[in-house]
């Protein structure tokens, strides 16, 4: 690529990625002992959906503040996702306690792991080893699970003078801003008396062990994927590629309304069941839909 041409993808916020492509022969995958063949199938599941969740958090967190309708959507959105992040980063180690400890695949693989897949293996460990951690709460109280304890005790720290519900033509663009801001007081509070604080507290974390999990997972996925790939009798390969995708997340966007007036999202959701599972978005709808605006049935 020519200095000219890579500075155009700078301004435009892409840089070329290297990337490196492993095919596996699916019958040294099947050869595997049982143990590493579900290690290797749950944590690339595992590590696949966290590093997409890592990516969506990054480009939500640095949204154009646009007033502050807006803006309210844009921090309850962000929040919402910073807190699926931590349950997903809590289920990873809960993987890693049934399919990497509990079967003791540890035992025959720490020691292959190189020193930095051993410095994220000690500090993942000594997180969770604490009680009470962060990332648990969060995953407990608002993650995956709804709180059984009463977060209304939280409106005491709630000093606006209105709760504010957004509600428009669509339930999928309401805001009940009430709910989110009255669970986030209830949220950190438990993890220290500053509003402010405690949501530093909450990213800085979130941000640290998911990027450590995110590492481990893939250092320790490297040790099954060497056992598949050293079958003489099933040789893999290897390929190089270079991609000029990559987006600079802070030139990214994630919005906030929707309009799919051409596309109600309840026939889109339908149209992905098609087609073997293939979703083509810019395929007609196949079944039918009721138009608001018409009241007309439109058919396949």
């Amino acid at each position: 690529m020519t200095s000219e041409r890579a500075k155009k993808q700078r301004l435009r916020g892409a840089t070329p990625m290297r990337l490196v492509e492993l095919r596996i022969p699916i019958d040294a995958i099947r050869a595997m002992p049982d143990d590493e063949r579900n290690f290797l199938v749950t944590a690339s599941h595992a590590h696949t959906e966290l590093a997409a969740m890592i990516r969506v958090v990054q480009v939500a967190q640095n949204q154009t503040r646009q007033g502050e309708i807006y803006d309210a959507y844009v921090n309850t959105q962000y929040l919402i996702l910073l807190r699926l992040m931590a349950g997903k980063i809590y289920e990873s180690w809960n993987l890693l306690k049934y399919r990497y400890f509990g079967t003791q695949m540890s035992k025959n693989y720490d020691n292959a792991l190189d020193e930095e897949g051993k410095l994220n293996l000690d500090a993942v460990k000594k997180y969770f080893g604490r009680s009470g951690n962060i990332i648990e709460l969060i995953r407990n109280e608002a993650a995956f699970h709804y709180t059984s304890s009463s977060p209304t005790d939280a409106i005491a720290e709630y000093h606006e003078e209105y709760g504010r519900i957004y509600i428009a033509d669509d339930s999928y663009n309401d805001l009940f801003q009430i709910g989110e801001y009255i669970m986030d007081f209830h949220l950190l509070r438990k993890i220290d008396g500053d509003f402010q604080r405690a949501l530093a507290i909450l990213v800085d974390e979130v941000a640290e062990i998911g990027g450590r999990m995110t590492m481990l997972l893939r250092h320790l996925l490297t040790l099954p994927i060497a056992l598949a790939l050293r079958n003489p009798a099933l040789p893999g390969s290897v390929l190089i590629h270079k991609l000029g995708v990559q987006t600079n997340n802070r030139k990214a966007s994630i919005p906030c309304f929707l309009d799919t007036s051409r596309y109600p999202p309840r026939t889109i959701l339908r149209h992905t069941q098609v087609k073997q599972g293939y979703a083509h978005a810019d395929d007609p709808p196949v079944y039918a839909t009721v138009r608001k605006d018409r009241g007309k049935r439109r058919g396949s």
